[in-house]
């Protein structure tokens, strides 16, 4: 990896996830945070990664940073609800998913957005290809490994 390109780590920390290496994306998307901090979308992704690792106030805190970063970000207020609920605060969590379902109504050109795919192959021996779809302002919207 450059050492420099916060994507770069960003990137195979969502391949990381993909592989059930919540600690070693942990480490990836920090870096990619200490890179960029301005950019909602390591911090929607770390909180995920410490959500699997049922580390739900490390969770919450990542989420609420993508949240202050990009108020518009829906994966991370459903992802915050998760969190909530698992903590036991419905509704925290309530409130969370009424905030996201807020923001998917959108116009119709705002529907279609055009992505461009990014593919990262193989992992420490992991023959895998992850695609990654990432919008205009580059925030990554869903990645699927094959």
């Amino acid at each position: 990896l450059a050492p420099s390109f916060a994507a770069a780590y960003k990137n195979r920390g969502s391949a990381w996830i993909e592989l059930k290496e919540h600690r070693k994306a942990i480490d990836d998307y920090s870096k990619a945070i200490e890179l960029d901090p301005s950019h909602a979308n390591p911090y929607n992704h770390r909180g995920y990664a410490w959500n699997g690792l049922k580390e739900y106030d490390k969770a919450i805190t990542d989420y609420t940073k993508a949240i202050e970063l990009n108020s518009s970000y829906i994966a991370a207020y459903r992802n915050r609800a998760i969190a909530y609920d698992s903590l036991g605060q419905p509704d925290l969590a309530e409130a969370d998913r009424k905030k996201a379902d807020e923001q998917e109504i959108l116009p119709p050109a705002r529907r279609k957005m055009e992505f461009t795919t990014t593919a990262a192959i193989g992992i420490d021996g992991d023959r895998r290809t992850l695609t990654i779809l990432t919008d205009k302002k580059g925030q990554s919207v869903l990645y699927r490994s094959e």
